[in-house]
């Protein structure tokens, strides 16, 4: 039986999401919205199949609750699985820095 997640989105996403995207509107119109449908895409691919992407390492994860997903290869949807329940977390650049991650630490 396959099991069925809900998905709870954070504020913190959402305002990570809208300065990512105002960010690209500044260089293409066209980049900036392939960027939102790919989010949604790979949102809808995470909560499908939550437990195939990789575990987070930059957080304390023994029981490898705390996961991402990469979209558009830059970027990754950092999420948590509870139960039936993944709560999308933040969204970063792969390349920031550790405290970027502690600021989504302290979400959940």
């Amino acid at each position: 039986m396959v099991e069925k997640y809900n998905v709870k989105i954070s504020n913190n996403f959402y305002k990570q999401s809208r300065e990512i995207y105002n960010y690209i509107l500044k260089e293409s119109v066209q980049n900036a919205n392939k960027f939102i449908n790919k989010l949604e895409i790979q949102i809808k691919k995470i909560k499908k199949s939550p437990s195939a992407y990789p575990p987070l390492t930059n957080f304390p994860n023994k029981l490898k609750l705390y996961r991402y997903s990469y979209v558009m290869k830059s970027f990754k949807i950092i999420y948590k699985i509870s139960g039936s329940l993944i709560i999308i977390l933040g969204i970063v650049h792969k390349g920031r820095a550790n405290s970027e991650y502690n600021k989504i630490r302290k979400i959940h």
